[in-house]
């Protein structure tokens, strides 16, 4: 009777213990996305094509052939068709108009010479696309330069003939050039009424470029998102 027993639990053991593994979530990864350019942060790894996530979790990062093997049938693969993946950011507050075409903005931190800062914007309007905007946001002081002072709407013009251009100063003051004040639609109805916000103009009333106050950022949104072309009616 006993052995009757034993012979009966050890069946009913076994069977729970292959239902059991038959019920288990299958190896491999739950989200897979290859033919990708990812930045790891990691220096010993700084590259790489393909990446695994599995409960919400990169487990496994590689070369595509390697990670594409962690696929099974419950498996969501992703091709990035080459576009850049990044590490999410994850922060108390972000510039997100200073981020904006980043390619494009020229930082003037620690440039010793206005000479020097002049030739900076130049050389990046000459490889910045047409339609984009070109940009000095912040981290300067005319006080750095050798000249103290600040670049005249001339220079500026100079520097950047052909582009929208936005250079801002502190939080209270930008200059734009002509292509930027046609952009936005300066002096006409389509530009926006904004509190606090006053662009000088010169003798005639004529709006010169140079806007002072503490909510011309709204500014910001709605130019650098469009072209010179695009904007007109």
């Amino acid at each position: 009777m006993i052995r009757k027993i034993f012979i009966a639990f050890v069946t009913t053991f076994s069977f729970s213990a292959v239902q059991a593994q038959t019920t288990q979530e299958q190896p491999g990864a739950d989200l897979i996305v290859f033919n990708a350019k990812i930045f790891t942060g990691n220096r010993g790894q700084p590259e790489a094509s393909a990446l695994a996530i599995k409960e919400s979790r990169i487990y496994s990062v590689g070369l595509d052939a390697d990670i594409l093997s962690l696929t099974n049938s419950e498996t969501r693969v992703i091709d990035a068709r080459s576009r850049r993946l990044i590490p999410g950011i994850i922060d108390a507050h972000i510039h997100v108009l200073n981020d904006l075409a980043y390619n494009y903005n020229v930082r003037w931190d620690g440039v010793p010479t206005l000479r020097r800062a002049l030739a900076m914007l130049s050389e990046q309007a000459a490889r910045t696309p047409e339609g984009q905007w070109v940009k000095v946001i912040g981290g300067w002081s005319p006080y750095q330069f050798e000249e103290n002072r600040f670049p005249t709407l001339g220079e500026l013009h100079k520097a950047v003939p052909d582009r929208p251009m936005i250079v801002q100063y502190a939080y209270n003051r930008a200059f734009l050039n002509k292509q930027a004040m046609e952009a936005l639609g300066v002096g006409t109805d389509r530009f926006p009424k904004l509190p606090d916000t006053e662009f000088e103009k010169d003798s005639r009333g004529n709006p010169t470029g140079v806007v002072h106050g503490y909510t011309w950022l709204f500014l910001a949104p709605r130019a650098w998102c469009r072209s010179p072309r695009s904007t007109k009616k």
